[in-house]
């Protein structure tokens, strides 16, 4: 890993303003009244975010194939998912990739300053895969029965309800881990010989 500290901590507040601004633009998505253009202030932020992690690639090789795997799955789900179901599901494992993918680059990263913390990014990852399908296998089981107790239209709208919770309750998580990494990268001194010019 190349420790270019002032490279990191650049492109890494400006990750942590762009999903910031992620959060908000799904928290206001869910809004009755926001139309359907607003799913392109949402895209736009997702090409920001690729942006972003990609010019952290210097830091960690892992950012680039994280940018990579989201480019590919952001073009499949945004632009193709209604031509083939097949794209969708190569879209959502591409999405998985690169998530991982910047999820351990962030680990390597802190690994040395912040073991913890380093162990936190793997953890949140497991959380956000292993955990949404906990959610989704429960949420499924209570869908069915209240689809048979009341109407299969509540039990859609309760189990997305539900995920949404989830991942966003995950969102907040990765920006609390985030900004406590960058932090502890900011008061962290380079040794001498290890600093990049």
């Amino acid at each position: 890993m190349t420790n270019n500290k002032a490279l990191f901590m650049k492109w890494a507040q400006i990750l942590f303003y762009v999903q910031c601004a992620a959060l908000v633009a799904s928290l206001i998505a869910e809004l009755p009244f926001i139309g359907s253009w607003f799913g392109w202030i949402i895209r736009i932020i997702s090409i920001a975010t690729i942006f972003v992690i990609f010019k952290l690639s210097p830091v960690n090789a892992r950012y680039r194939k994280a940018a990579i795997f989201m480019g590919i799955s952001t073009v499949l789900l945004v632009f193709l998912a209604n031509e083939l179901w097949i794209l969708v599901l190569v879209g959502a494992i591409c999405s998985i990739i690169g998530k991982y993918q910047e999820y351990i680059g962030h680990s390597e990263v802190i690994a040395g300053i912040d073991d913890k913390l380093s162990n936190n990014w793997h953890s949140l990852f497991n959380w956000d895969l292993w955990g949404g399908l906990v959610v989704s296998f429960i949420v499924a089981i209570g869908t069915v029965v209240l689809a048979v107790t009341t109407s299969s239209e509540i039990g859609v709208e309760t189990t997305t309800v539900i995920l949404d919770g989830y991942h966003k309750i995950l969102d907040i998580v990765y920006l609390v881990f985030l900004k406590r990494m960058l932090t502890v990268y900011a008061n962290y001194e380079l040794p001498v010989e290890e600093e990049v010019s």
